[in-house]
């Protein structure tokens, strides 16, 4: 992992962290279902000057979402955060990752295995254990309020964009190939491309584009493949794998050019040249040579 992958993951959990501080304040001021519909009208106003308005044979898919996602998990979490701290509820919120796993495997058929189990064994166990504490045995309903809206966060979209398919070679030369395929689809209108390389890399490429160059060495052989993730995490299938080699490097550098200053003897001029193993950049080898006025 780059030191700057790391970083933006470090800002990631910060911003998020702040998150919760922010909706704190908020919430001292506002009514917390007021505050829930005040937070989505300004993000949508924001947002729809940079990805539009989804389309209308969307909108019948992505009212579900809007009610589990956005009605009803910020309005119970919003309304036990106005009568918990920031942190309890930011723990509390957590749930909804053992709630999501356990709905992937009621629904979907997955297979946990003891390590997740174990883990959300755990989770549950930590929230139990703060849920003891004396100041919650005469109201536990603001924290049962955080925790119900853990499963409606879960109950996101489970939906992955169709697969990119007819992975190809647009134009290949021995230092660049440039790559093309058939784009992919998602319900939520937003996702992006990962292009995978053998050589160990993945690109993130924006779902309005489908090509792709990049430089490669010449005599080789490389393998790429394709997928989509939307916005939730959701990754479609891989493309067809692509095997592509590169063409030798047969074009010779273009030839030096030599210009001579002075008129004179440049003998000793190319020999100290010479000796300090000047040759330039492709083993030029320079003629001693007597120049006369």
């Amino acid at each position: 992992m780059l030191p700057q992958h790391l970083a933006l993951m470090v800002m990631v959990q910060v911003l998020w962290g702040a998150n919760f501080a922010i909706a704190k304040f908020g919430l001292d001021s506002f009514s917390p279902i007021f505050f829930v519909a005040l937070r989505f009208s300004l993000v949508a106003i924001l947002l729809v000057f940079i990805v539009g308005l989804p389309r209308r044979d969307k909108l019948l898919r992505l009212l579900p979402l809007s009610v589990t996602m956005g009605v009803m998990h910020f309005t119970l979490m919003f309304l036990g955060m106005s009568r918990l701290d920031a942190a309890t509820s930011s723990i509390a919120v957590q749930l909804q990752t053992p709630f999501a796993a356990i709905m992937a495997a009621f629904f979907f058929g997955e297979t946990l295995g003891w390590r997740r189990i174990v883990g959300m064994i755990t989770a549950f166990a930590g929230v139990l254990l703060i849920a003891g504490e004396p100041r919650f045995s005469d109201d536990p309903w603001p924290l049962l309020s955080v925790v119900g809206a853990a499963p409606t966060m879960a109950a996101r979209d489970r939906t992955p964009p169709t697969k990119p398919t007819n992975l190809r070679v647009a134009s290949l030369t021995p230092h660049n190939v440039t790559l093309a395929w058939n784009p992919s689809f998602d319900d939520s209108g937003i996702f992006s491309y990962r292009l995978w390389v053998s050589y160990g890399f993945t690109y993130n490429v924006s779902q309005t584009q489908t090509t792709f160059s990049l430089g490669l060495a010449p005599s080789n052989t490389y393998s790429f493949l394709v997928y989509a993730v939307d916005g939730s995490g959701n990754q479609s299938a891989r493309s067809n794998t692509l095997s592509v080699t590169t063409p030798a490097d047969t074009t010779a550098p273009t030839a030096p050019m030599v210009s001579l200053d002075g008129v004179g003897d440049v003998h000793d001029r190319v020999r100290g040249a010479r000796e300090s193993g000047d040759r330039g950049a492709h083993g030029c080898v320079a003629r001693r040579t007597r120049a006369r006025g």
